[in-house]
């Protein structure tokens, strides 16, 4: 109810009567943390997918020259500094994001192939 910004911790006192015992300095920090908790839930959500997928490893026998959509640096990179993560691989210098995405999409689906062998 107080994630809508019209409604304020003094207009629940009605449903809630106990409410009238918080100190009013603290409705202020109530109302607040009411408000951005959803917004707090999704991106503690997103850091854990981040997590997943930084954590995703990368076949240590691919074939980068195979893999469509990477270019001839993205190829020279990946052969250089094989990264044994994606999560390394979104740290090697001069790799585009979306480079480690086509590297991302074939290692997401050779993991997802082996676990339901």
């Amino acid at each position: 109810m107080l994630s809508n910004n019209n409604i304020k911790l003094s207009d629940c006192i009605s449903l809630w009567p106990k409410i009238a015992e918080i100190p009013r300095n603290i409705h202020m920090q109530i109302e607040t943390d009411c408000r951005y908790a959803n917004y707090v839930k999704r991106q503690e959500a997103d850091i854990a997918a981040m997590r997943r997928d930084d954590a995703l490893e990368i076949p240590e026998d691919t074939e980068f020259s195979k893999i469509g959509g990477l270019s001839n640096e993205s190829v020279e990179l990946f052969n250089r500094f094989r990264p044994s993560s994606i999560g390394q691989a979104n740290r090697v210098p001069g790799l585009t994001p979306a480079a480690v995405v086509c590297v991302f999409d074939i290692s997401d689906k050779i993991q997802k192939q082996q676990n339901h062998i």
